[in-house]
């Protein structure tokens, strides 16, 4: 009251700018927040879902593509023909060539080679090749594996026999019986071949794929994208790459990490242990950014279109008001404290979902959006768009309950099946906490009670009791006959209440509590159920305590015995 006084004495004109720089500032805060959250929340939806989704797309893929020749390296290393062959003395060089040709024509390789540790010549398809020897730089590769200790590597090298092709070596230790070091042996891909396999991987998935080795030096990389062919990618010197080396160094071959770089792209970093390489799938976030300005845009235009239908109201309500101050000052101040409430239970409580429902919108008009994202998303409407009909029917019957006297109209009402409607209208809330809902009320049981308001009662109990339930947890309906009433009785197994909190649960200036998720309420649900429970002639309490869970108890007219034929 004392506000409308002070605002009437303010000139019109000055009054209308000042609110209208107010709702432009808020609006273009709300607007830019949203923007802020959207993006944050479409960049976690790739960087938790989509990109390690695509880098395990790649990795299956790398598993048949890259992967079959290692495979073919180890039958090598350890066929028995090979090592018997080695052993007696490398008498009949054309069964071994046959045998290499054999397996390039049999599994597709550019080549496949071996080379002996007692003779060092260098065995290819067709014929000796050549002798290495140590000071040949070109042969540094073979003196580099007999002093390894794992069983292989894999080495981008020039290919002699194949007019020096870059070609990726498998490069397989064969051990005797003593594990004496007798040759190396293997087979080559073309690295064409392989950018070829990495370009199926850009196109398919639509994102630039990259290897790098154990010391982060670029190995392979699918074709850049138009326009970014000179640009040198920079994972090697990011914080994430050096993580992700650290952790092999540790024996962790399980290493993954999905991060924003410093270059605004997207980015998953994975650890190949049968490569040795890190695997890089990068997107970047241009495209998003894009959108999100359009919408950014878009929602600011709404907002200043609200503000002026809002200041235009506003400006009418004033000269109303200024008109009738006078003349309907009592009125007015019960209108003012009805108002005041309203629109503190609006604010605080309601504005909150309903801008969570407006940046599921918002995120739900990006084309790009992957199919599990959707659903996610389309479920939280789904709680969304419940929670705000339960709040708005329990702030409906608040404001009819301030004006108007409470009236039942007594009829009869099934409580299984009441809370039977009530428990389907509220499963996608108690879902998304994996809430046991059980109804266990018996078929016959029936009272004489208004319908709406009973269902109301129950909707209220589910709803606060879902509220304070733990993931996981339990709520029951039972009941039973007791005289001329039924006693219902709605139990959790959620935080429970100290005797003092059980105590102020029905005043009539409620509070609300947060859930266990965080959940608001209006709190008015309980104060509802207690008005209507008395004007049903009834009675309501309840039983709780801290850590145990609460049990709420219902007790109301029983409805006349049916006959037996006609109970459902």
């Amino acid at each position: 009251m004392n506000l409308l006084r002070k605002l009437s004495s303010i000139p019109r004109s000055r009054l209308l700018v000042f609110l209208g720089g107010m709702l432009f500032l808020g609006f273009l805060l709300t607007s830019t927040i949203s923007y802020l959250v959207s993006r944050q929340s479409i960049r976690s939806a790739i960087l938790q879902n989509e990109l390690p989704l695509s880098s395990n797309n790649i990795y299956s893929e790398i598993q048949h593509d890259l992967f079959r020749p290692i495979l073919i390296s180890s039958l090598m290393a350890n066929d028995t023909f090979v090592k018997d062959w080695l052993v007696r003395g490398e008498k009949d060089e054309f069964a071994i060539t046959d045998y290499l040709a054999h397996i390039k024509k049999k599994y597709g390789t550019i080549t496949a080679f071996l080379v002996s540790e007692n003779t060092r010549k260098y065995y290819n398809a067709t014929e000796v090749l050549k002798t290495v020897r140590e000071d040949n730089p070109a042969d540094a590769w073979f003196f580099r594996v007999r002093k390894m200790t794992s069983d292989y590597e894999i080495n981008v090298d020039p290919d002699m026999s194949n007019s020096n092709a870059m070609t990726i070596f498998i490069n397989y230790r064969i051990l005797g019986k003593d594990d004496e070091f007798l040759a190396a042996t293997g087979v080559g891909l073309s690295v064409s071949a392989v950018k070829s396999l990495m370009q199926k991987y850009r196109e398919r998935y639509q994102r630039d794929v990259y290897f790098y080795d154990r010391e982060g030096a670029l190995v392979l990389r699918s074709p850049a994208a138009p326009g970014t062919e000179g640009v040198i990618p920079s994972h090697a010197n990011e914080k994430a790459m050096k993580t992700i080396l650290q952790q092999v160094a540790k024996g962790n071959n399980a290493a993954e990490m999905s991060v924003v770089a410093s270059n605004g792209a997207l980015a998953s970093y994975r650890y190949i242990p049968e490569l040795n390489w890190v695997l890089v799938v990068e997107q970047a976030s241009d495209g998003t950014d894009a959108i999100l300005y359009k919408t950014f845009g878009l929602n600011f235009l709404v907002c200043i279109a609200v503000a002026a239908l809002l200041l235009g109201i506003f400006h009418k309500t004033i000269i109303r008001y200024q008109r009738n101050l006078e003349s309907k000052n009592a009125q007015l101040e019960r209108a003012n404290i009805a108002r005041d409430r309203l629109f503190s239970i609006i604010g605080h409580d309601l504005r909150g979902p309903v801008g969570n429902l407006k940046t599921s919108l918002d995120l739900l008009s990006n084309d790009s959006l992957d199919m599990e994202t959707f659903k996610e998303i389309r479920d939280d409407l789904h709680r969304g768009v419940d929670h705000v009909l339960i709040a708005l029917s329990n702030l409906m019957e608040w404001g009819s309950l301030q004006t108007n006297p409470l009236e039942a109209k007594p009829e009869h009402v099934n409580l299984r099946a009441a809370a039977h409607d009530e428990i389907q209208l509220l499963r996608l809330l108690a879902k998304e906490k994996y809430i046991h809902l059980e109804n266990i009320i018996p078929a016959e049981a029936s009272i004489i009670a208004d319908s709406r308001q009973i269902k109301s009662v129950l909707r209220n109990l589910l709803s606060n009791a879902i509220k304070f339930t733990q993931i996981n947890g339990h709520i029951s309906f039972s009941a039973q006959k007791a005289g001329d009433q039924w006693k219902l009785e709605v139990t959790d197994d959620g935080v429970g209440m100290d005797p003092e909190r059980s105590r102020s649960l029905f005043d009539d200036d409620p509070d609300s509590t947060l859930g266990t998720k965080g959940e608001r309420g209006l709190g008015l649900g309980l104060q509802l159920c207690m008005d209507f429970v008395h004007a049903n002639g009834g009675s309501i309490s309840v039983d709780s305590r801290p850590g145990e869970g609460t049990t709420f108890r219902v007790s109301l007219p029983a409805a006349p015995d049916l006959p037996a034929d006609s109970l459902s």
